[in-house]
């Protein structure tokens, strides 16, 4: 990979660990595959990434339908069972602010470490026939520490592939304020963390189209979760994307992307948990911006534009990514 791309594929590494509200696209590899990140750091080079992104979850869906309720399970971990149709989801957000660091170990191969240093999730749910209530949590998120190799490097062509562990350094266990009427642990899908050792596995191929700079971009990413203290496993992430991207000015970048995400089925004690996992297929558009003294800011808007949930739950309506970059 040339110098001259480097700044692009670097201001587009992401790893987000800790998010669990939505579906596959809050997972860690869904948002690296958002960025491309393939990039890798010349050797003895550090890379400081500070991210701002925030996803509104207020599509009420069955399926691949919108709907007018939707009704979910409670994990009663507390008794050790699942309570079918406890709650009704409203909606909500989720909003992340995340460091992440990266070095050159060698011209071919760079470490790095990913942490979301503030999680925030906000959601209504109902408890028929007429009580609302929000619960907000906080916190720092899970840890994604690897490293990515470099097996292609010629003019027109790169191929890189990485292996990550996700850490449980979020908390997977906060209970919901006394005065709430959902008592004990709060649903996973409020929690800042997972509570359990992920491993994360990525590729990226891109392939120079023109001599001005149009790459096309293909990525995998399959994250594989395991089973926390709670006996309680997250579905497992699976993700492809393709994507376009080429120089609109001197110093500006844009792309397309096309994303397919899919989640399985969360379990809990061995047993799929209802109303969780789904498949989510985005289109998003972004902006990379290179500045003097090698700082880069850039946003991406992933925008649904296939659904499909299990059972019923809420969905992604739209996310916004938006960030700044400088290499050292």
């Amino acid at each position: 990979m040339s110098r001259a791309r480097v700044p692009l594929a670097l201001a587009l590494l992401l790893a987000v660990t800790a998010p669990r509200a939505g579906l596959a696209c809050d997972s860690t590899g869904c948002l690296l595959v958002t960025r491309s990140a393939g990039g890798l750091l010349p050797r003895k080079t550090w890379r400081v990434d500070l991210s701002f992104r925030s996803t509104d979850d207020s599509t009420l869906m069955s399926g691949s339908v919108t709907v007018a309720r939707v009704s979910r399970p409670k994990v009663d971990f507390e008794n050790g069972i699942v309570r079918p149709g406890f709650h009704q989801d409203l909606g909500g957000t989720s909003r992340f602010l995340q460091v992440d660091l990266g070095y050159g170990l060698t011209g071919g191969t760079t470490l790095l470490a990913s942490v979301p240093i503030v999680t925030h999730r906000s959601y209504d749910i109902g408890h028929p026939p007429a009580l609302t209530e929000n619960y907000e949590t906080w916190g720092l998120g899970d840890t994604l520490v690897g490293a990515r190799h470099s097996f292609v490097a010629s003019p027109g062509f790169s191929l890189v592939g990485g292996v990550g562990l996700e850490l449980p350094t979020g908390s997977h266990e906060l209970v919901s304020p006394a005065a709430l009427f959902d008592i004990g642990v709060l649903d996973p899908m409020l929690q800042p963390g997972s509570g359990s050792f992920d491993l994360v596995l990525n590729a990226q191929g891109s392939h120079r189209l023109t001599r001005g700079g149009l790459d096309l971009t293909g990525a995998l990413s399959y994250q594989a979760n395991t089973t926390n203290d709670l006996d309680y496993r997250y579905g497992n992430d699976a993700i492809a994307s393709v994507s376009l991207a080429g120089p609109v000015g001197a110093r500006v970048r844009a792309s397309m992307q096309l994303k397919w995400a899919h989640r399985g089925r969360s379990e809990y004690h061995g047993e799929a948990v209802a109303s969780t996992g789904g498949t989510i297929v985005y289109a998003i558009p972004g902006l990379v911006t290179s500045l003097p003294g090698r700082v880069s800011f850039y946003v991406f808007l992933p925008v649904p534009v296939y659904r499909y949930v299990n059972e019923a739950q809420v969905a992604p309506r739209l996310s916004v990514v938006v960030g700044m970059a400088r290499i050292f």
